[in-house]
């Protein structure tokens, strides 16, 4: 693994430490939790943009890799362009999908192996909606020069990029 995925790796839990007694011993909410106080962190101490970045997202997503399946296909789409900076970072999503995967199997039970083939379907479908989604530009879309640039654009381009992807 890098250094970067590994910096990732030892602080993705750490919103745990802060979890509420009263909901104890689960951790309901440690990956948002942990966004802070990794900022904090890296705030105080001199580390590197690119480390932090990686250590955000994988706090913050960590929880929500295997659930890609389940998710109607604007969270999908959002999911994926968020662990990717925007399908701009193909390498940022890689190390997204290792954190993820150190995840599930640095438990202290063995990982049941339908665990690990759904983790695995949850990737491929991760990987095949940023393949798509890079390709599609905000030209692409029909009458893209008569369009008002707005604040409504980036919502139709959202929309145009599920209906390509997922309406095929």
């Amino acid at each position: 693994l890098s250094p970067k995925v590994k910096f990732a790796l030892l602080l993705h839990d750490i919103g745990k430490a802060y979890t509420p007694r009263d909901i104890l011993p689960a951790h309901h909410g440690h990956d948002s939790r942990g966004v802070g106080i990794i900022e904090n962190i890296c705030r105080r101490l001199p580390v590197p943009n690119e480390f932090k970045k990686i250590a955000v997202s994988g706090c913050k997503n960590h929880m929500k890799m295997r659930l890609l399946p389940q998710m109607r296909d604007g969270k999908k789409l959002d999911f994926v362009s968020d662990i990717s900076a925007n399908f701009k970072d193909e390498s940022m999503l890689r190390d997204i999908v290792e954190i993820c995967r150190c995840d599930m199997l640095g438990r202290a039970k063995d990982t049941p192996k339908e665990e690990i083939d759904d983790f695995d379907k949850a990737v491929a479908l991760c990987k095949d909606i940023f393949e798509k989604a890079k390709d599609i530009h905000a030209t692409d879309m029909p009458k893209f020069k008569e369009l008002p640039k707005n604040s409504e654009f980036s919502a139709q381009y959202r929309n145009f990029r599920i209906k390509s992807i997922f309406e095929r």
